[in-house]
């Protein structure tokens, strides 16, 4: 320790109440954020065992504890996507269709009429009524 003289002595002991008050000034201030943070503490403790408390009643099932099946939580359905749910077979709403270009008539050199007599699926007769068309007219064509 560097020995002081009398004058610089004096001088210190004058700046101690200053600096005593300063540092209590910081001690309480020091204080009062722990007493927060302790409330905090103590706020966030109590918030995670209530939540441990949670997740074990809700992973407890009929399965896993001596509970009974009825009192298994059912979860609801999916919630449906933004075209209103399941997709269908085929092309989908909004989606350009695609179709095969019909044939030019200079590409057709001859058309077969086909008649049908019996039921492909029972092998009943077929009569067909006057001006009745039994199906859509195909062509079979061959190139």
């Amino acid at each position: 320790m560097i020995p002081l003289t009398k004058r610089a002595g004096r001088q210190v002991i004058k700046r101690q109440p200053r600096r005593i008050t300063k540092l209590a000034t910081q001690v309480a201030d020091l204080s009062a954020q722990l007493a927060q943070r302790d409330a905090a503490i103590a706020r966030l403790q109590q918030q995670v065992a209530d939540l441990s408390a949670q997740v074990a009643r809700l992973l407890k099932n009929s399965s896993t504890s001596s509970k009974p099946p009825s009192s298994d939580i059912v979860k609801p359905p999916p919630p449906p996507g933004p075209n209103g749910g399941k997709r269908h077979i085929g092309g989908q709403p909004g989606h350009p269709r695609h179709l095969r270009e019909p044939f030019a008539p200079e590409q057709i050199d001859r058309v077969e009429k086909h008649i049908l007599h019996e039921c492909p699926d029972c092998g009943g007769t077929v009569s067909p009524a006057a001006g009745l068309r039994l199906g859509p007219t195909r062509l079979k064509l061959r190139l």
